[in-house]
């Protein structure tokens, strides 16, 4: 292997920071660059945070490591989140965990990190550990987690507080924790066959957060970064503004001060009381390659640019020499520090000479077989371009093709351009709610490096930029309602995208033995994103049940199928149903239209003025209180028009203390309950009677939750008792009078529902609007 080939296979393992263009704290030149740059060759240390679900994960720390230690970090997700409701708009399951997915790398990007998928089925709420591990499977599990471990290769892992344990879920931090735990014993175990060709890996620590509340980040997070004017922990808030859909949960669960951790597996030995002590390890190898990395980088902060020059060239060769095949083999720990210096290194030669290739390429998202362009900019910035090669990495194996041919090198003299054509086969991650829910990452890596060989040794250079691409395939179709009602009015919402170069053009149609005829044209050019809507209308006499209806656009194979329910739901439609939602497009919104029921939405200036008078019934939509930024003004006048003789209907209330703003009444968190928990209906009570009679079969196939808390009665309130626990008694749907007027209060999760159409919680809405 040549000295240039050696060099591009190096920089290619080595740690991968954030984009530039994704993150201001990680610019690819400047004194912001050298800082960081400077920072990660003193401490080649990799943590991998593991949580449960985007949001969860540690920032404050994860920032603290990244920008004051110079830490590497990644953060890893067990689950997707989609059983957590979005605080943005009302998203099916799969929407809000591709949502999330996003929300995650943008977050870790900013803060110089990146996020890593483990796509565990979020299922909701699961009250029996077997139950848990029976739809997770641990084989399943573990070997994705030991080929994480062996394919990041961290000194520390910390375990992320799962927020479901306050919320009375202990099933799913209880499983996940101990599948880790024992994935990181197999990781170690060189004796078990590799995962994927990735060799055992021992990890130094493993943390738990919130446990023994002990260790503390070696460097403090109130330290000023001496080139952005901030501390760590200011630049993590920011890193916590990219979870949107998660904008108040997010802020409940990060409002205290910095988590702490403690020792997790009580047999390892701890060499410190600071994260990183003892990570990485450095054994005579490494002790001896330090000292000339720790040169390089003392004569560069010293601004002695020739020593620290001469300083990289010696010890780039000394970690190139200890790879050679008469020296003794390199471990797989001093394998990658030595591959993180030799990458560090250059990137710092690189820096010290004022060297820059801008370039752009011609797409970000793409489809297999997509031809690409990579256009060179102005501004070069070189010693010399005489003798430039550029390597693309990527094409070494021929997946991906450079110009037409099946070489990886090619001379360059910007501002050259070319031709770079996608793989056939490669992992998509677009649309996010469907590919992208298997997808380890949220987007491709493209390495490209350009090498520069100089008769003086000082000015040998190898620059390094990736590109990041989403992959899509060339055409995809969304149904965001996915299950629908058999009913007149009812509609499909279909969300179409065209990513490749040609049009996408033909007629998208359905009609078959369940659904009318309808056509609309398609006509689709690169990147355009279109969201129709297909008014829908039913053949006659279909029976009671579900249905399958296909979609088609064009000739051949259906793109897409969606169900239709037909059931029965009476419902009083005489008069119309306030709504009041923190959330676009709310579930309610479309269970009041399937129901056939007038819709008002109440904003704060219709709430402000007389919109409340002419209305008998208001919803409160699930977590509006939470949600709403003037949540006490709008609870102070709910309750006056209660007051006056109105019925408020008030789905559940997350945030302690939300539900007490109207009435004498409110809710009580934790006790989430599995959706196929039992209760216990009063079938004498008109919520259960009228106008449907509610029966079993209404009780069933529930998703995410059968209930998020119970209903809190006030000593001396009058409850009225509609729905119990069937375990506990506890109330779940319960009404009390207020002045003239009444509250109903559910604890139901009735909004997972509305969204599957589920048959029985339709019904009982509509008992509830007309009690």
């Amino acid at each position: 292997m040549t000295l240039r080939i050696l060099i591009a296979a190096l920089l290619v393992l080595g740690f991968r920071s954030a984009p530039a263009q994704e993150s201001p704290y990680f610019p690819p030149a400047g004194k912001g660059a050298l800082h960081q740059v400077l920072l990660d060759l003193k401490n080649p240390a990799v943590v991998l945070s593991v949580a449960a679900e985007p949001g969860q994960e540690d920032l404050r720390t994860l920032a603290t490591l990244r920008l004051n230690a110079g830490a590497k970090i990644i953060s890893a997700y067990a689950t997707n989140g989609g059983s957590t409701p979005s605080d943005l708009q009302g998203e099916l399951p799969n929407d809000v965990a591709g949502r999330r997915k996003e929300e995650a790398h943008r977050a870790m990007t900013l803060i110089g990190g990146e996020a890593y998928f483990l796509n565990l089925p979020d299922v909701g709420i699961v009250e029996d550990p077997a139950a848990l591990e029976h739809l997770w499977q641990p084989d399943t599990v573990m070997a994705r987690c030991v080929r994480m471990i062996r394919l990041l290769r961290p000194d520390v892992i910390l375990l992320a507080h799962d927020t479901r344990i306050d919320e009375g879920d202990s099933v799913r931090p209880s499983v996940l924790r101990a599948l880790l735990l024992r994935s990181i014993a197999v990781a170690g175990d060189s004796l078990l066959l590799p995962v994927h060709g990735t060799g055992a890996w021992r990890v130094a620590q493993v943390l738990t957060e919130r446990e023994h509340p002990v260790s503390v980040p070696r460097a403090e997070r109130e330290v000023v970064h001496p080139v952005w004017k901030k501390n760590a922990a200011q630049i993590a808030e920011e890193a916590g503004r990219r979870y949107a859909s998660l904008r108040i949960r997010y802020a409940l669960h990060n409002k205290g001060g910095p988590r702490s951790y403690s020792q997790a597996v009580t047999s390892q030995r701890r060499t410190g009381t600071a994260l990183l002590d003892g990570a990485p390890r450095y054994t005579r190898l490494l002790s001896a390659i330090r000292e000339g990395v720790l040169k390089a980088v003392n004569e560069a902060q010293a601004r002695r640019v020739e020593e620290a020059l001469m300083a990289i060239v010696r010890t780039g060769r000394t970690i190139e020499e200890a790879f050679a095949p008469s020296r003794p083999p390199v471990t797989s720990p001093e394998r990658r520090v030595l591959i993180q210096w030799k990458s560090g290194l250059e990137d710092l030669r690189c820096l010290l000479l004022g060297i820059d290739f801008p370039y752009t390429a011609s797409d970000s998202i793409l489809a297999p077989v997509q031809l690409v362009f990579l256009r060179f900019g102005e501004g070069v910035k070189a010693p010399s371009t005489r003798g430039l090669e550029i390597i693309f990495p990527s094409a070494m194996s021929g997946t991906w093709i450079v110009n037409e041919t099946d070489k990886f090198r090619f001379p360059v003299n910007p501002p050259d351009e070319f031709r770079i054509v996608t793989p056939d086969q490669i992992e998509t991650n677009l649309p996010a709610s469907l590919d992208g829910l298997e997808s380890s990452s949220m987007r491709v890596k493209f390495p490209v490096i350009i090498i520069h060989k100089d008769s003086v040794s000082t000015r040998d250079f190898a620059f390094r930029r990736e590109l990041s691409f989403r992959f899509s395939a060339s055409q995809s179709v969304e149904l965001l309602t996915p299950i629908v009602r058999v009913t007149h009015g009812e509609r499909l919402l279909v969300r179409l995208q065209n990513v490749s170069r040609e049009v996408y053009r033909g007629t998208m149609r359905l009609g078959d033995s369940v659904a009318r005829e309808v056509r609309t044209p398609v006509n689709l050019r690169k990147d355009a994103v279109v969201l129709d809507t297909l008014a829908l209308s039913w053949a006659d006499s279909l029976p009671e049940g579900d249905h399958v209806v296909a979609l088609h656009i064009g000739r051949g194979k259906p793109v897409a199928r969606f169900l239709a329910r037909k059931f029965e739901a009476a419902a009083d439609t005489s008069e119309p149903v306030g709504l009041i939602s923190g959330i676009a497009s709310s579930p309610v919104v479309d269970a009041l239209r399937r129901l056939h029921v007038p819709c008002v939405i109440l904003d704060s200036s219709g709430l402000a003025g007389q919109a409340l008078d002419g209305l008998r019934r208001v919803v409160l939509d699930r977590n509006a209180l939470m949600l709403l930024r003037d949540a006490p003004s709008v609870a102070a006048r709910l309750a006056r028009w209660v007051g006056s003789g109105g019925h408020l209907v008030m789905l559940s209330q997350d945030t302690p203390g939300t539900g007490e703003l109207i009435g004498e009444m409110g809710f009580m968190g934790g006790a989430l309950r599995d959706p196929a928990a039992t209760v216990t209906a009063d079938t004498a009570s008109a919520v259960c009677s009228s106008p449907n009679m509610l029966r079993a079969a209404d009780w069933q196939d529930w998703t995410i939750a059968r209930a998020r808390g119970t209903v809190r009665q006030t000593p001396g309130t009058n409850l009225i008792v509609h729905v119990r626990d069937g375990v506990s008694g506890s109330p779940l749907v319960a009404s009390a009078a207020h002045g003239k007027g009444l509250i109903t209060r559910v604890a139901l999760d009735l909004i997972p529902q509305f969204q599957t159409v589920q048959v029985g919680a339709y019904r009982l809405f509509a008992n509830l609007l007309a009690y």
